[in-house]
Parts: C-alpha cells; structure tokens; sequence
C-alpha cells in the first residue's frame, strides 16, 4: 500500500454518545493528521430534530461527491496529491497548521473548526481498533475516537504498516 494514505469523511470526537466533527485522517509513517471539516454539534444545536438526517444525507452526498469528484479539503487546500510522498505530505499539511495557528489568533474560536491536529507516534498510547470500525488511542492531553465504519479492514492493514501497535488485532480481527 502507498503512502500517505488517506480516510475520508471520518467521525471524530466522541462525547456524550455523538461524535462532534468530521473530516480527512492521514496516515503517514510514525504519525496521524486529523483535518476536520464539519462541526456536527453546531448543526445539531441549529436543527435538532431533523440533525440525525441531515448528517446522514449529508455523509452520502459528501462521501460520493469526494470519491467522484476528488473535491476535499486536502485537495483544496493543496494538501493532497497522487504520488505525493509521506515527506512531502507532512511538510505541507505541517505548513498549513502552523498557517491555521496564526490565523486562529484573529478569529473567534468559537466561530471556527478545531485546527488540524497532528499525532506522533511517540505520543500515543493504547491504540485499539475496535470491531466496528472505531479507531481509539490516548495522548498526553486527551483519548481519542474515530469512527471509520466501513474503511476498518484498510485501516488495521495502515496501521500495522506505520508501526501503531493495536491491541488484541487478533481477536478483532478473526477473518484474517
């Protein structure tokens, strides 16, 4: 598999039995980028009784629109590229958040998308990956959760090549 490798449409954040945003996870060699792109707690609090649908429908066109158009934000924010190498990927995607920390100085923070965050691999501890799909791990500051449903065969696959080590992969895994 190449490298870097790149999951879209993601759920992160997992607090109180909902995942707060989405967005673009990248894997590359001792190190995971999380690029967030949509706040699903603001779109709840703005329409909380039609907000589980409108995320839903709102996945299915994002999702398709991406894979058939390749219109995301790593792409728009001239991130991602075929054949890029992991080097140059994480010179860029470095370059871009440390970009998004000066502008963020300007803004109201609520006003805005978390800034993208970066995960090296000396950093992270207890990585699981669960049966349906959700990517866990511990940092200094926080636990971590992705949600990637149906990308968890490539996933555990990513993972294993870039040296995270998952906990109990055997018994999550019993196909293999």
């Amino acid at each position: 598999m190449s490298l870097p490798s790149k999951f879209i449409n993601v759920y992160y954040y997992f607090i109180a039995g909902q995942y707060s945003f989405t967005g673009d996870l990248v894997i590359i060699p001792e190190t995971i980028y999380f690029f967030p792109r949509r706040d699903l707690v603001t779109e709840r609090m703005k329409n909380p009784k039609t907000a589980e649908l409108t995320r839903i429908c709102n996945d299915a066109v994002i999702t398709i629109s991406e894979l058939v158009n390749s219109s995301n934000y790593l792409i728009k924010n001239g991130l991602w590229e075929e054949n890029l190498s992991d080097d140059q990927f994480r010179y860029r995607a470095d370059a871009h958040i440390e970009k998004l920390k000066q502008q963020r100085n300007s803004e109201n923070f609520s006003k805005s998308l978390p800034i993208p965050m970066r995960f090296i691999a000396s950093e992270i501890k207890n990585v699981r990956l669960g049966f349906w799909g959700r990517l866990s791990f511990s940092t200094q500051n926080d636990d971590h959760d992705f949600e990637f449903g149906l990308g968890k065969k490539r996933l555990h696959k990513v993972l294993r090549e870039n040296a995270f080590i998952v906990k109990d992969s055997r018994k999550l895994f019993k196909w293999r």
